[in-house]
């Protein structure tokens, strides 16, 4: 199945760039998840799989069933059994009912597919084209409750995912996989791949990445544990206070807020807002649109936010973009109380890969986001969570 290289290795090896996004992995191992359930294969023949190509995935199925790759739109596996709708299919390798797969109608010749195991699901030890040929499937979502303990094959795992702009593979341990052959081929739309620090592709990168123009990998670690720390803003009840980070800017004259990892653009009218007050972490403001101004918080590196996040976004009524621009730690973070309540027109919060493992009060924390359209952000972990209300 293999293909011969569509273009030189270096041309496209220098296309692909990797970087360091916040964040710590922890990877289940293959004792914690032996007891998962195992999803059945869903690769074809070498014939197959050319017939495939002729029609454009035309008719090809999703796992057995009589829906068609090319009409989900969206993949979400599951942990639990708990939603599964009656006319639920089982997709088990063993037969027995415990990995189960249902869609729901978007009422538009679309769907999103959803796969749920009884505690987790491991993927087969062959996952050649498990999700090849998605054509419309802008995201999957592996939620933590998928391992890769038990695969050996990857190839052209996500080929043909035409429209997939990113994935998360940082939970799977992939150290048995032998073959990564066109794990990605033909992913035009492939912006990022979020990968475990240990992460050793089985083959070139070039290979792996055929025919994906601009993607980046981001290896997802700890190093952003040695960025400058931001300071709290709440009060000592967590409600928001008044002003921005300690200055006499009121919150509601904020139109937007951006952070980025280096001090470049900073303004005159910095001011120190780190939580060590060294001046690692500064804010600033210029003027942006309808009278309101713009907040830049910048860290070396990046910023992490405090351990204490409540009400850190909370009452900026007027902003309606804040953009963490993948230079935002939250692995500290235990309280997101509030974090962005009452910003009634904020519209968009990205983009950003936020580390919850830590948390444990994630209680209103959207609360009264009525224009809150757009959430480009990966939430790892909320299982120490204890208040989500």
């Amino acid at each position: 199945m293999k293909r011969k290289m569509l273009m030189l290795a270096a041309v496209l090896a220098a296309m692909i760039m990797t970087l360091t996004l916040p964040g710590t992995v922890e990877k289940a191992n293959a004792e914690e998840t032996a007891g998962w359930p195992v999803l059945r294969e869903d690769c074809f023949s070498e014939d197959q799989y050319e017939y495939a190509l002729q029609i454009d995935w035309g008719n090809i199925t999703v796992l057995g069933g009589t829906v068609l790759r090319h009409e989900v739109t969206s993949i979400e596996f599951e942990g639990t059994l708990d939603n599964a709708p009656r006319n639920a299919r089982d997709v088990s390798q063993a037969g027995d009912g415990r990995v189960l797969s249902w869609v729901t109608d978007l009422r538009n010749g679309r769907y999103i597919l959803h796969i749920a195991g009884d505690g987790g699901i491991r993927l087969p030890e062959n996952c050649t084209m498990l999700f090849g040929g998605y054509k419309n499937v802008t995201e999957i979502r592996f939620n933590s409750c998928v391992s890769a303990s038990l695969v050996k094959n990857m190839e052209v795992m996500f080929g043909y995912c035409s429209n997939l702009t990113e994935v998360d593979l940082s939970y799977l341990d992939m150290s048995n996989v032998t073959d990564m052959g066109g794990m990605f081929f033909n992913c035009r739309c492939l912006e990022k791949v979020f990968v475990s620090p240990g992460f050793v592709a089985s083959d070139s990168m070039a290979d792996i990445f055929r025919n994906c123009p601009g993607t980046f990998i981001y290896t997802v670690d700890a190093l952003g544990a040695n960025w400058p720390v931001m300071r709290a803003d709440a009060a000592a009840d967590g409600s928001a206070l008044p002003f921005v980070l300690g200055s006499e800017i009121p919150r509601t004259d904020i139109g937007s807020i951006r952070f980025q990892g280096n001090f470049d653009n900073a303004s005159e009218n910095a001011w120190d807002v780190s939580q060590a007050q060294d001046g690692t972490v500064l804010a600033w403001v210029k003027e942006g649109e309808d009278g309101l101004y713009d907040l830049c918080i910048a860290g070396n590196g990046g910023v992490n936010l405090p351990e204490n996040c409540a009400s850190l976004f909370a009452e900026y009524d007027h902003a309606k973009v804040i953009s963490f621009n993948d230079c935002v730690c939250t692995t500290k973070a235990t309280n997101m109380y509030g974090m962005f309540q009452n910003c009634w027109e904020l519209a968009r919060i990205g983009a950003g890969l936020i580390n919850t493992a830590s948390v444990t009060d994630m209680s209103d924390m959207f609360s009264s986001c009525l224009s809150l359209g757009w959430l480009d952000m990966t939430m790892s972990d909320t299982g120490n969570v204890t208040d989500m209300s």
